[in-house]
């Protein structure tokens, strides 16, 4: 299954946000993002593992300062008993 594109519930570490993905071509690079501070609008770089259904990505905080930048690392889970649930399982991480 390829990654569904819209809208999704992350919660990294508490801070519940959410992640819009728009695209991903065909290198796995993502047209994505995300608001976790509302009402910023996040850079987002990141990239799909179609075979491991992994998703990896950088949420970019401060462009001239890269160690504010967060490394966040997810799976895909299709939960077949609620599908309209669409949820990563996260690994987070500071740079």
């Amino acid at each position: 299954m390829t990654l569904p594109l819209g809208d999704w519930t992350i919660d990294p570490n508490g801070f519940r946000g959410t992640m819009t993905i728009a695209g991903v071509d065909a290198a796995g690079n993502l047209n994505a993002s995300l608001v976790i501070d509302k009402p910023t609008v996040d850079q987002m770089l990141g990239f799909w593992d179609e075979t491991g259904k992994k998703i990896t990505f950088i949420r970019v905080i401060n462009a001239t300062d890269p160690s504010t930048n967060q490394v966040y690392t997810g799976f895909y889970f299709n939960n077949e008993t609620r599908p309209a649930h669409r949820r990563f399982t996260h690994d987070y991480r500071f740079l």
